[in-house]
């Protein structure tokens, strides 16, 4: 990574110790550190070697080993300040120049990781700026914003850097937040056509069971109709099948009525035969009084029979009927006029001869 790719504070990524305005004040901070552990050691130590080597020897065993070992301690401290492991110094600057490598080669994502593994073993700001700037350039914004906010938060970081690093955080909040936006943007469109699919799913559903019950109460109605004319002609099978009481009466009704004619007609044969013979013996009014009479009766008696004549022919009609005709349902009744003869006179009557299913009727009219 050339230096136009990097803060202008970090002069070389890979090595060569930072030049932050901070490392002066570290500086002095690491000496007074080996100040005061000579101080602090020296005055432990007289106390303790006295009792052992007495009042003579104890102080002066004191003054020499108490520095000494304060003197270690403090350049053990000024060099774990410095990050100062060589080998550990070596490897840092080794594997960020790798990193440096990698960036260069477009591999940003590997360069970042190179440059944290760098950073874990130097503790360098410059370390971290250049991973945040790895992973900003390969498009992991979260973990770039973070390492910048890691890097600005770091005591050793000059204005510059942390101007800088401002920019960054804020520039890259801002592609979050866009992007949070557009993702909430996105994730609500698919909730909606989501809940669109299962509305349809449900519309779709209850058309379903509307046309099933449609169905189902269509196939009731047509099984109730095959019902009811089941039954009907169950019905009519059974009228059918069910005794006639009608063929006694129909015969019993003809003999009656062709008895009564025959009556009537012998009456009115021996009433015309008595007229006949009144006939002859016309010699004053009573005679033909009792002639008329005679003819009356004989005329009235004959009109009769023929009237009853016909009421029989209509039984024995209806006796046939009865008989023989097959009950296929109720029929509408039908009315026969009988006239008698050619040359009737103002009395003959009409006869109406009504015949319907199981019926019979007969007027006569004068």
């Amino acid at each position: 990574m050339s230096e136009s790719e990097t803060h202008k504070s970090v002069p070389n990524c890979a090595t060569g110790r930072p030049t932050h305005a901070g490392w002066p004040t570290l500086r002095a901070a690491r000496n007074a550190l080996l100040v005061a552990s000579v101080l602090f050691f020296g005055q432990l130590f007289g106390p303790v070697f006295g009792p052992v080597f007495g009042p003579v020897f104890g102080p002066v065993f004191g003054a020499v080993f108490g520095p000494v070992f304060g003197a270690v301690f403090g350049a053990v401290a000024m060099a774990a300040a410095d990050g100062a492991d060589p080998a550990a110094k070596r490897r840092a600057e080794a594997i960020a120049t790798e990193a440096k490598l990698l960036f260069q080669q477009k591999e940003f994502a590997q360069a970042a990781e190179r440059f944290m593994e760098a950073y874990t073993l130097a503790n360098r700001p410059t370390l971290i700026y250049n991973a945040a700037r790895s992973y900003e350039e390969a498009g992991n914004i979260e973990k770039a914003l973070a390492l910048y906010r890691a890097y600005h938060a770091l005591p050793d970081v000059n204005q510059a850097g942390r101007a800088d690093a401002d920019s960054r955080i804020e520039r890259l909040g801002k592609i979050i937040d866009a992007k949070k936006q557009a993702e909430q943007a996105v994730r609500a469109a698919q909730e909606a056509q989501e809940r669109e699919r299962l509305a349809k799913i449900a519309a779709a559903k209850d058309q379903e069971a509307k046309d099933r019950a449609a169905a189902e109460a269509k196939e009731r109605q047509a099984k109730d109709l095959e019902a009811k004319v089941r039954l009907a002609k169950a019905a009519e099978d059974a009228k059918r099948a069910a005794p006639r009481p009608f063929p006694t009466l129909a015969a019993s009704t003809t003999a009656g009525m062709t008895l009564v004619s025959a009556s009537l007609y012998g009456f009115a044969l021996s009433e015309a035969a008595a007229a006949k013979a009144l006939e002859a013996k016309l010699h004053n009014s009573s005679d033909g009084n009792a002639y008329f009479e005679h003819v009356s009766r004989a005329t009235a008696m004959r009109n009769a029979a023929i009237a009853t004549g016909v009421l029989a022919t209509g039984c024995a009609a209806w006796l046939v009927w009865e008989l023989f005709a097959e009950r296929s349902g109720p029929a509408a009744p039908t009315t026969t006029i009988i006239r008698h003869g050619l040359n009737r006179s103002a009395t003959d009557p009409d006869i109406d001869v009504t015949i319907g299913l199981q019926s019979f009727g007969v007027g006569v009219r004068f």
